[in-house]
């Protein structure tokens, strides 16, 4: 699989999604027309998702889909490729594209995400997430709600301009955070436009791509449309603001020697925490943070 290599990924992505601008104004993106029919059901439901199957997940992802469980038992669906079709149709385009490796499952997933979303309503959770609160309920009631990158957290909650975004890159410190936010803990409404309008963006990027022209396509068609629509601009700027640093602290730390003050401090900074499987595999000492995960009932 092709990927584009630049200095300013985001910059670049931005200029070529302009290809993909008459998405927005299409009178198709009826969010309402398009999911009135939809289940009620669904619309409060945590998504998950371990495309291989549940019973396949490494320990650490297995520690993480626990912990969401134990905090919601009840309305929870985990996907996986053998219950996918219940809940959203994949167009074939994409199906055979994920088969010949050009989409990969992590980019599938992002996919997966957009279409439940935008037709449901409900919070993603990224099968890597650790819960160690049950969510607010002034985040549960957003229309719709993701961490935002620091990069964008700074700005007052506002959304730049292109312009300005394009100026904000040339700072050392922006040049991978510019980004508006992350997508592994994402609530919505059902038919949000912003989400809807990522669904619909992937759509025609894939329709028409045979390549990736960034491992972050997601974060990038969100800071696309929130630069471009007026609408998922004041879906941002309305959005609650919370940053993602503190959700990324504990995996910063896994490999670390085990400290049960700062293990303390970082979960009473926030009730969700964005780990990793890779990488874990070697260099691990028994006293890490990682294997208090892992051993402990968080």
């Amino acid at each position: 699989m092709k990927i584009f290599k630049r200095k300013k990924p985001i910059e670049y992505t931005l200029d070529y999604l302009n290809k993909y601008l008459y998405v927005i104004n299409d009178s198709r993106n009826d969010a309402k027309e398009l999911y009135h029919n939809s289940n009620e059901k669904y619309k409060n439901c945590i998504w998950q998702m371990w495309y291989q199957g549940e019973n396949n997940a490494p320990a650490i992802v297995l520690k993480c889909l626990e912990s969401v469980k134990r905090n919601y038992p009840l309305n929870r669906v985990i996907i996986d490729s053998n219950n996918i079709a219940d809940y959203i149709s994949i167009p074939e385009y994409i199906t055979n594209k994920l088969k010949k490796g050009i989409i990969t499952k992590t980019h599938f997933s992002d996919y997966v995400r957009a279409s439940l979303l935008s037709k449901y309503g409900g919070c993603w959770i990224d099968a890597t997430c650790l819960m160690t609160k049950q969510i607010p309920d002034s985040i549960l009631t957003q229309e719709c709600f993701y961490f935002k990158n620091y990069s964008w957290y700074v700005l007052n909650n506002g959304a730049p301009s292109v312009k300005m975004l394009k100026n904000l890159i040339k700072f050392p410190m922006c040049q991978v955070s510019m980004h508006s936010g992350s997508s592994w803990f994402i609530v919505s409404k059902q038919g949000n436009r912003l989400m809807s309008l990522v669904k619909r963006v992937m759509d025609e990027y894939w329709r028409h791509e045979n390549k990736l022209i960034d491992y972050a396509l997601f974060h990038c068609i969100v800071s696309f449309l929130v630069l471009h629509d007026e609408d998922c601009k004041k879906n941002y700027e309305e959005m609650m603001s919370a940053c993602n640093i503190y959700p990324h602290l504990l995996q910063f730390n896994l490999k670390n020697k085990f400290d049960k003050e700062l293990y303390e401090e970082i979960i009473n900074n926030s009730f969700i925490h964005k780990l990793t499987y890779k990488h874990l595999e070697n260099n691990v000492n028994n006293d890490s943070f990682l294997n208090y995960v892992l051993r402990n009932e968080i």
